[in-house]
């Protein structure tokens, strides 16, 4: 009984110191094999983000978050989050690392992009941080203006419509009766005007409203037949105008002649407007008094003495 105790702390021993050596070479190969650089990035708010969270490199795993820290400036609270990254991974100065979400079961973590520039951040250097917004942060928005709206807004439209929805049916309540008497009436009234318009359409007048087709056809004819002359009669008269413009463009110099000539005329009759009218007052008078001698005296034509009139005697 005793041999198998002994056995058993032999083998357990054993076992532990085995397990005691891997243990320090895989911490060996962890810590001392990687080179690590520490850096600080400023937050707002670190939803999500607790000590071991990882850190990428343009999604490329690199580190991790070894320290949190809560810095209250200015009456105003921030968060230093302090990253040990593979040292072979150079950050470039002004580059931002996110807090991002890779897909929509993991965990969040700090994701860093960087910004071409010839210069490098150093150890314990800060880059600047940038937070992305969370699927959970933003579906909870999305439902706080969902409830915003809903109590604000849909519920005071529902309100309103139900109450114009209640007037509108009280109000039709009342005029559905004269509506449907209403139409009654009009459909009385279109049923008379079918009666009227079958009537005109009967068998009788359908014959003077097929004269009446072929008069209007006809007429239609003779107004397209008036319309081509009235073109042929347009193209005449172009052709005359033109005509016209060829006789005057080759006559132009004795066209202008004759109206130098007409207008020296019209100059002249001008000048001796005024003795021509004199002239023709003084004809004028003439005829007056000579039409005057003739009525007293007729006989004043053909040399006679003015004839005694009958019934007057001298004394």
């Amino acid at each position: 009984m005793k041999q198998e105790n002994i056995n058993y702390v032999t083998v357990g021993a054993f076992v532990l110191v085995i397990l005691s050596f891997f243990m320090v070479a895989i911490y060996q190969i962890a810590s001392d094999g990687i080179d690590l650089k520490k850096y600080k990035i400023r937050y707002g708010s670190i939803m999500g983000i607790k000590k071991g969270s990882p850190v990428s490199y343009h999604g490329n795993p690199v580190g991790s978050v070894t320290d949190i820290s809560r810095v209250h400036k200015d009456g105003r609270t921030t968060f230093e989050v302090e990253i040990s990254i593979n040292s072979d991974y150079k950050i470039p100065e002004l580059s931002v690392a996110h807090i991002v979400t890779p897909n929509f079961l993991s965990e969040q973590q700090i994701d860093i992009h960087e910004v071409s520039s010839k210069l490098y951040l150093k150890q314990n250097d800060t880059i600047t941080g940038e937070q992305e917004v969370s699927f959970m942060t933003l579906m909870n928005n999305v439902a706080q203006e969902v409830n915003s709206v809903s109590t604000t807004s849909i519920k005071p439209l529902l309100h309103n419509l139900s109450r114009h929805i209640d007037k509108i049916g009280n109000k039709l309540t009342v005029q559905i009766p004269q509506i449907a008497e209403n139409t009654n009436k009009l459909l009385l009234n279109l049923n008379q005007g079918a009666d009227h318009i079958n009537r005109i359409l009967g068998s009788e007048n359908q014959k003077y409203i097929r004269n009446i087709l072929i008069n209007a056809d006809k007429i239609s004819g003779k107004f397209y037949q008036m319309s081509e002359k009235m073109d042929s009669a347009r193209i005449k008269l172009s052709l005359v105008l033109e005509n016209t413009n060829k006789i005057l463009d080759s006559n132009k110099q004795d066209v202008r002649h004759s109206v130098i000539a007409f207008r020296k005329s019209l100059e002249t009759v001008s000048n001796r407007i005024n003795t021509i009218v004199y002239n023709i007052e003084q004809t004028s008078r003439n005829f007056s008094e000579f039409s005057r001698k003739i009525r007293q005296n007729p006989g004043s034509l053909i040399g006679g003495k003015s004839p005694k009139e009958q019934g007057v005697f001298k004394r």
